[in-house]
């Protein structure tokens, strides 16, 4: 599949937006990156979490991921929802957010601090913030 990265082979390549029909095994939901991914892993975890507190499913043991880029929270929906998250404290979610200062279309706005705006966003929102720059604890931090 990696050869056909971003290229038109139907179901043998690899799409650049995630997307269940190219990857059932692998993705849930299609979500591109036009700031729907967030909103989506929020609202998934705020369900997980209905689930339980009502008794209808055991779901206190599943965790939603969200694998982003700083281009994908660049847009305008993408961090509207996080305070939710926050304050209804949705220990269940994870965001995994890669700042390589890129874009599908270009480079990401502002002046290049991307990771210090992000985790002052995600802190005001009542978020807890692990910061892994340039991946040296990733191993620690996943054990």
């Amino acid at each position: 599949q990696m050869l056909l990265f971003r290229q038109e082979a139907g179901k043998d390549g690899l799409s650049s937006y995630p997307h269940p029909w190219l990857m059932p095994d692998f993705w849930q939901f299609p979500t591109v990156s036009m700031g729907l991914g967030p909103i989506m892993a929020i609202y998934q975890a705020r369900f997980m979490k209905y689930l339980h507190h009502r008794e209808i499913q055991q779901t206190d043991k599943r965790t939603v991921w969200a694998y982003l880029g700083d281009g994908e929270t660049d847009e305008p929906e993408s961090l509207g929802a996080i305070s939710m998250a926050g304050r209804e404290k949705l220990d269940n979610l994870v965001f995994v957010i890669n700042c390589n200062l890129q874009r599908l279309d270009g480079p990401v706005r502002g002046n290049g601090k991307i990771i210090q705006e992000l985790e002052g966003m995600f802190r005001g929102a009542g978020w807890n913030v692990i910061k892994v720059i340039w991946g040296g604890k990733w191993d620690e931090l996943l054990a």
